[in-house]
């Protein structure tokens, strides 16, 4: 969730046109997805994206573990970003209709269409894709204070 660009162009006429700032995602997104399925079919519908919780990311990594059914090491890396994306796109994706639970796990390239979405969603929702020219920019979310009892306590 990048900020708008300046436009220098304007700027340097005289204009003060600053962006506006960013509005935060929130956890639910809904999404229209139009997909044409191999045998012509033609689909669209709503589909709708929340954010993971603590359990609901377990429950993929479970889900995943089910998927592989061998050791994860034992699989090529291309298994591996597939069983994990039908698992995330599994959890992340509430209600979805019949067509995309039919094609999502026989199509890659809706799957990681969809998945690509999805962990982009959680990026912005976490805020881990702020951009330069943002007003925190450069300041992390999390910080620690080197020695406890150096730290301020105001």
């Amino acid at each position: 969730m990048n900020a708008p660009a300046l436009d220098l162009r304007s700027i340097a006429n005289g204009g003060t046109d600053v962006p506006a700032a960013p509005q935060l995602a929130r956890r639910e997104q809904a999404w229209v997805v139009s997909y044409t399925d191999p045998e012509g079919g033609k689909h669209s519908d709503s589909i709708v994206s929340r954010v993971l919780s603590a359990d609901e990311r377990m429950q993929v990594s479970r889900a995943s573990a089910r998927l592989a059914a061998c050791p994860w090491d034992q699989l090529p890396a291309g298994s591996q970003a597939r069983i994990w994306a039908m698992a995330l796109v599994a959890v992340q994706v509430r209600e979805p209709p019949a067509w995309f639970t039919q094609w999502a796990a026989e199509d890659d390239v809706l799957l990681f269409a969809v998945f690509g979405r999805c962990t982009g969603h959680a990026a912005d929702f976490f805020r881990a894709n702020d951009g330069e020219g943002e007003g925190d920019s450069g300041q992390s979310r999390v910080v620690f204070a080197s020695d406890v009892s150096t730290a301020d306590p105001a």
